[in-house]
């Protein structure tokens, strides 16, 4: 706690491969609904054998729980199917995806109602790509 950086950081890439894939989901500010997402996550990275490498960042009007996940060429897909399924999941929750790869631009931020930031982003989605090219 002197502001000195641990050496340990450094090593993150070599801990289960030199790709990282990173996902955001986000919830209202509530200590019940941040428990549910982690559970969620918990659980579903823990049945494809990852670890739940993540940080909570609080914000004014959400949690976004940032999920970290590293592979190699051997457990890529094992990694991309769970990143599916936990997006799949927490999606159909009622839990928002603020970010990730550009695989999945469907999903955004909903919460538990369809209104404010869902209704905006729907309606920028539809207006800058009415073609769903970019899906």
């Amino acid at each position: 706690m002197q502001g000195i950086p641990a050496s340990g950081i450094n090593a993150l890439e070599d801990w289960h491969g030199i790709y990282r894939c990173e996902i955001g989901i986000s919830c209202p500010p509530s200590a019940e609904e941040i428990l549910q997402l982690h559970v969620l996550t918990n659980a579903i990275t823990r049945k494809y054998s990852l670890d739940d490498l993540s940080e909570v960042v609080a914000g004014w009007r959400s949690l976004v729980k940032r999920n970290y996940f590293l592979f190699d060429e051997k457990t890529k897909i094992n990694t991309e199917t769970c990143v599916n399924e936990l997006i799949a999941k927490a999606h159909a929750r009622g839990f928002g995806l603020s970010h990730s790869k550009i695989t999945h631009p469907d999903f955004r931020i909903q919460y538990k109602t369809n209104a404010g930031m869902s209704v905006l982003q729907g309606r920028l989605k539809t207006a800058l790509d009415p073609e769903t090219v970019l899906s």
